[in-house]
């Protein structure tokens, strides 16, 4: 989880924000002149714990993710999006295109009309966002998805009034995806929960948590489709101890709820990282009818940073985390 000593958010906002202010205010000389000083001039300047990615920058050559036989679903926190201006909506279209994923949760839209921008040069795809409002508009969520395979209903926020458990109310869509011998649909929670560490923090995603295993279970109760997607940046890990565990309501009911990035958690994946600071706290978890009706889901950390040297300043500090579900055989 996100410990209280970690350098990295501010109810959520990006260092990225503190960051830019503290360039305008020193100037540019000024920065050269520091930079110089604590580096020497003739030293490349580099974050020493961030990863170096090879030299080829060509988005083209990032390996599709998805495929014509399998359903993606993927979870991206944007981080202020967009993190750099017009530089983010050119990586984030090729990125896009060449990972072929055919649904995103994202996170932290900053800016609805660069979001809407975004849509209208992605042309497979569509999408919505969030009605909310966060710290002077920022943080929304939202659905990317191909709209030729995916149609979108139903559109709500949860726990309006819940803003201690749900600081940014989930938003819950429909999805039905036709491929033509088989049709996947499913209801979508996209969810980005309470940052930081500390007990008040921990307990505010453990009630979360909870409240939205209880919605679930009588959604489905009372009649609604069993298949439930929850995708989001939950900012916590799988892999606390139970002290500090907040998931153990859906840990502990395996018969119900399965985390896709559970494997990956124990494996020491890695999808947001600031400095020195790495952690897993993208997550996606599934309803256990739908690991019923497609056995063999592949979940991964997209490791775009390897390979793009330009993802961590123009794109975000998270990697997308995807799932691919086997429709066709």
């Amino acid at each position: 989880m996100i410990r209280p000593a970690d350098p990295v958010r501010l109810q959520g906002v990006g260092v990225t924000m503190q960051s830019r202010r503290y360039h305008r205010g020193l100037g540019l000389g000024a920065l050269v002149v520091l930079l110089c000083w604590f580096t020497g001039c003739n030293q490349r300047i580099t974050n020493a714990e961030a990863p170096l990615p090879p030299g080829d920058q060509d988005s083209s050559r990032i390996p599709a993710f998805g495929s014509d036989r399998t359903f993606e679903v993927a979870t991206w926190n944007l981080q202020n999006f967009p993190k750099n201006g017009e530089k983010t909506l050119d990586r984030l279209v090729k990125i896009i295109q060449a990972l072929d994923i055919d649904l995103y949760a994202v996170q932290e839209i900053q800016d609805t009309v660069a979001f809407r921008r975004l849509l209208d040069r992605l042309a497979d795809y569509s999408g919505v966002y969030s009605a909310d409002t966060y710290s002077d508009g920022y943080q929304k969520t939202g659905v990317i998805y191909k709209k030729e395979l995916v149609t979108l209903s139903g559109k709500k926020q949860l726990f309006w009034n819940d803003s201690f458990r749900f600081p940014r109310p989930p938003l819950q869509v429909y999805l039905e995806a036709d491929f033509g011998a088989e049709e996947l649909d499913f209801y979508l929670i996209v969810l980005h929960l309470k940052a930081y560490g500390g007990a008040e923090n921990e307990d505010r995603r453990r009630g979360a948590v909870q409240k939205l295993k209880s919605y679930v279970e009588n959604q489905i109760a009372a009649g609604a489709d069993p298949d439930f997607i929850l995708a989001g940046d939950w900012n916590d890990q799988l892999t606390d101890d139970e002290v500090h565990n907040v998931f153990l309501p859906l840990l502990n009911d395996p018969e119900h709820f399965i985390f896709l990035t559970l494997p990956l958690a124990r494996k020491g994946e890695v999808s947001y990282y600031v400095g020195s600071y790495r952690s897993l706290i993208d997550h996606i978890l599934i309803t256990r009818s739908i690991q019923q009706a497609y056995p063999g889901i592949e979940t991964e950390v997209i490791k775009l940073d390897e390979r793009l040297s330009y993802f961590y300043q123009d794109v975000s500090d998270h990697r997308p985390v995807a799932a691919r579900i086997p429709v066709l055989n």
